[in-house]
């Protein structure tokens, strides 16, 4: 469950920085904050993916 609110997190973050990006014509910054959002959000999928699999595994055990 924390990975899945930073996920949120992050998400969030990551709409409000390219939307102020996109306002101030950054073109360098918004191409790097775009690709590093995308990388944190699939990062804390990757962790959430994981704990729910290691919560299944030890609920059936």
């Amino acid at each position: 469950m924390p990975y899945l609110g930073a996920m949120a997190g992050i998400s969030i973050g990551h709409a409000a920085t390219l939307f102020g990006v996109e306002l101030s014509d950054a073109r360098t910054a918004g191409h790097v904050l775009s690709v590093l959002g995308w990388v944190l959000i699939l990062v804390c999928a990757v962790f959430a993916g994981r704990a729910a699999n290691a919560a299944a595994r030890s609920a059936g055990s």
